[in-house]
């Protein structure tokens, strides 16, 4: 007997977490919401009764029919009671016209609340596999445009964005700026370091990027150890001192493990060329060149690319 209770309990259990409640409930509304229903019958029982006036009886008798069926169909609910009291007006005595009249309308309209159940169920179904679709799309983009150890743009995302951001600077007439930065001596520290710690001080310099540059500027990861920063609407001067600002804090992190930061800045329209055209690849060529002037100059400095 223990055996069985137990087999019992364990059935109970997983038939509660197969949505029994909803079954449940459905169930329920089955039982519980069908009085109003059951209320067209008896009050074409009523009528017949009372012999009210044919026009004013089938009147009434179309008001309570269309309420009915409007609560069926928020329900879902079928009209097995209604039923029921259709057979029972019949067998009591009633006019049996008027008892059949009330049973066909009384299938009818179980009929109708289930179709119309069904419908909104596959509706609901749909929309909730659409919104899970989305959701999961929008995780595979988000997964596939950024990188996985920073959380910053992957390279092939950040060129596709310095592509927008340099239309719209050209169509606007908006200053545009880059800043690229690489660690020195980071090949030779990562021989020395195990993938955990390396990896760690990567993320921890792209956390550091993304709290000093400002709320507009977008960073990316393009290389190992390579970041680069865009600068929307910053015109050259404005950049130089950005530049500055994000070198000095890298710098108070790369110092921790004996490196140091190269720092390449390049901005459109420059100074010297106010008439030169804009694209996305030539900026970022010319702040990666000043970076690799930065390194042959000793690293750990910030350049001003001269183009």
């Amino acid at each position: 007997m223990k055996q069985a209770a137990s087999d019992d309990e364990a059935l109970e259990a997983e038939a509660s977490e197969a949505e029994v409640p909803v079954v449940v409930g459905r169930r329920r509304s089955r039982y519980f919401m069908l009085l109003p229903s059951s209320a067209v019958v008896m009050a074409g029982h009523v009528l017949l009764r009372l012999e009210v006036n044919g026009v004013t009886a089938l009147l009434l008798l179309a008001v309570a029919v269309s309420f009915v069926g409007w609560t069926i169909g928020r329900l879902g609910v079928g009209l097995t009671v209604s039923e029921a009291l259709a057979v029972w007006s019949l067998q009591g005595g009633g006019e049996p016209r008027a008892s059949l009249a009330l049973l066909s309308v009384a299938l009818l309209l179980s009929g109708v609340g289930e179709l119309t159940a069904s419908l909104r169920s596959s509706r609901d179904l749909r929309r909730q596999q659409q919104r899970e679709f989305e959701a999961k799309s929008s995780s595979t983009a988000a997964m596939i445009r950024h990188d996985l150890l920073t959380g910053a743009l992957n390279a092939e995302a950040l060129r596709e964005r310095l592509s927008e951001e340099a239309l719209r600077a050209t169509r606007y007439g908006h200053s545009l700026s880059l800043v690229y930065l690489d660690l020195d001596g980071f090949d030779s520290l990562s021989k020395t370091l195990d993938e955990r710690m390396t990896r760690a001080l990567i993320a921890a310099l792209a956390e550091t990027l993304e709290e000093e540059s400002r709320i507009t500027d977008i960073v990316g990861r393009v290389g190992t150890d390579e970041f680069v920063v865009i600068l929307a609407e910053t015109g050259h001067g404005d950049a130089a001192l950005v530049a500055e600002r994000i070198h000095r804090s890298v710098m108070e992190l790369a110092r921790e493990h004996s490196l140091g930061v190269s720092c390449g800045v390049a901005s459109w329209p420059h100074p010297s060329h106010p008439d030169a055209s804009l694209t996305g690849e030539g900026l970022l060529e010319a702040a990666e060149a000043a970076m690799l002037t930065a390194k042959r100059r000793g690293g750990a400095r910030v350049v001003v690319s001269a183009v």
